[in-house]
């Protein structure tokens, strides 16, 4: 049965973000740190669902995710922390064999045709989140998201769906086989091993899969 876990932030003042982070202007920041797991023992598969900010994922000798986040909201001026921090919920997901992480706990799919309601895209227009995930080797990944932020997959094993909008895709070292693409931005894989089964790359600014 999944765990889910609806994940409470501690706010801090903040008047800049860090290089590692998307460069947006920030009002207001909060950072959770969280160790997730699969029950079973079987396949595993890490998915993050984004909209803006980066997606970091390295694979390492572990049996379990370490995930850190670190959200931004900038307010323009506005009193509107708060009400943009109920509209938009951080949530993970535990159960057998997937680890689900989502930006919104509302709206979390990688699947783009039900992601866009008119009604809420104004509060994701101030709401940054990146993400920086630890996992074991082999795990398969789904990750995607959409503004302002690369998606970035270090010796990772596992088999992979990957997908950006505005932004950059780069898989280092990878050994699994699958899919990346992206729209407005350049897609960069360099494999450790050749890929067991067809994979494939598109982006309308480059294309660059070996």
């Amino acid at each position: 049965m999944a765990r889910p876990f609806i994940l409470t932030f501690a706010v801090g003042a903040c008047a800049t973000v860090g290089a590692a982070r998307s460069s947006v202007l920030a009002g207001a920041e909060d950072t959770i740190q969280r160790t997730l797991h699969w029950s079973g023992a079987g396949e595993r598969t890490l998915e993050v669902s984004n909209v803006n900010g980066s997606i970091h994922v390295i694979g390492d000798d572990r049996q379990d995710v370490e995930m850190t986040a670190y959200r931004t909201i900038d307010t323009k001026g506005r009193d509107g922390f708060g009400e943009t921090r109920r509209n938009i919920r951080l949530d993970a997901t535990e159960s057998t064999d997937t680890v689900r992480i989502c930006a919104d706990a509302e709206r979390c799919s990688c699947d783009t045709g039900d992601r866009w309601p008119r009604l809420w895209w104004r509060d994701w227009d101030s709401v940054n989140v990146d993400f920086t995930l630890r996992v074991p080797r082999n795990t398969r990944l789904r990750l995607c998201t959409i503004n302002h932020g690369a998606v970035t997959v270090e010796r990772v094993e596992g088999d992979f769906d990957v997908s950006n909008v505005n932004g950059r895709i780069e898989m280092i070292g990878i050994r699994g086989s699958g899919r990346a693409t992206t729209v407005n931005g350049p897609v960069h894989a360099t494999f450790a091993t050749n890929p067991k089964a067809p994979s494939s790359s598109s982006s309308t600014a480059r294309r660059n899969l070996r």
